[in-house]
């Protein structure tokens, strides 16, 4: 504890060097195996474009082995995932996002918000510090990288690690035209509905500049009197899962009833949603929050055929 504190205090940089990401999921694997009982499986998955960081390896893998550590404590029985990919940031500055995510019974809003204070735990007397995590914000920040939390209660938890990448870093980086070089629109009305302004917003920029017509709504509830004074008709729905007042599910099953002809992408901040088996064939792609700019318009193009 007097070791975290002081790490925690200092934001000590440790060895610095370039490291393949690859090696340090290797070894978090291995690990991670030793530690969790047999109810519990894990599965560990690289892109093939994945790119170095430099980073002092073992604060790194003390910080995903936390996130293992705590995807164990929030179940029983389940699965954890941990995922790499290499991903843009708004500047075009590659970034390697680390992904750790559990089937287990999830976070509300309120706890969440608070997940990353130092000294702040939900475990019983003497079972946590309340510093792994905080602790781990601190190493992520002093490598120039990011770390935030999407939970939902009931489904899950998925935490993710942003760090810079080392450009060019690896020989297998594709150099094929993306998707967004040849996907474009022409004019098609796209409504975007999502509680979070800055999503919906990013959203919204990039589908008008690539050649569609974009409106947005913060919830379902918002979206049907979009729907009906909307002075065109709409052509595709983008819904995320986990909103206020009129969640996703219930947007796409009025959608799926008042308009049955409008298709409609789903995203959610977690792999499995129990209740897209509810929402009938209405949904024609669901997307894994964060996506990239080349899947997004991927989507876009297949559901509107």
């Amino acid at each position: 504890m007097i070791r975290q504190v002081l790490l925690f205090a200092r934001g000590e940089e440790g060895q610095r060097s370039q490291v393949s990401v690859g090696q340090i999921l290797g070894a978090l694997n291995a690990l991670s195996r030793d530690i969790l009982p047999k109810s519990i499986s894990v599965s560990v998955s690289s892109a093939s474009d994945l790119l170095d960081v430099v980073a002092d390896s073992t604060q790194l893998l003390q910080v995903l082995l936390n996130l293992v550590t705590n995807a164990r404590d929030a179940m029983d029985a389940g699965e954890i995932m941990i995922r790499a990919s290499t991903i843009d940031d708004a500047t075009g500055e590659p970034r390697v996002l680390l992904e750790v995510e559990d089937t287990g019974s999830g976070m509300t809003a309120e706890v969440a918000a608070r997940i990353f204070e130092p000294f702040y735990t939900t475990k019983e007397l003497g079972q946590g510090t309340g510093l792994g995590l905080s602790t781990s914000m601190t190493i992520v920040r002093s490598h120039g990288g990011s770390m935030s939390v999407y939970s939902e209660p009931g489904w899950g938890s998925v935490f993710r690690v942003e760090l810079p990448a080392v450009p060019n870093s690896h020989k297998h980086v594709a150099t094929s035209v993306g998707v967004s070089d040849r996907v474009r629109g022409s004019g098609q009305l796209v409504l975007v509905i999502d509680d979070e302004p800055e999503i919906r917003a990013s959203l919204c920029r990039s589908l008008i500049a690539h050649g569609f017509t974009a409106i947005d709504a913060a919830h379902g509830l918002e979206a049907a009197d979009v729907l009906a004074e909307s002075s065109r008709a709409v052509d595709l729905v983008i819904t995320d899962m986990m909103m206020p007042v009129m969640g996703g599910a219930a947007t796409i099953a009025y959608l799926a009833e008042h308009h049955p002809t409008i298709p409609i992408i789903a995203a959610s901040g977690l792999t499995t949603h129990a209740e897209l088996s509810e929402a009938g064939s209405s949904v024609v792609r669901f997307m894994h929050k964060p996506y990239s700019l080349d899947e997004l318009l991927d989507a876009v193009a297949e559901a509107l055929g």
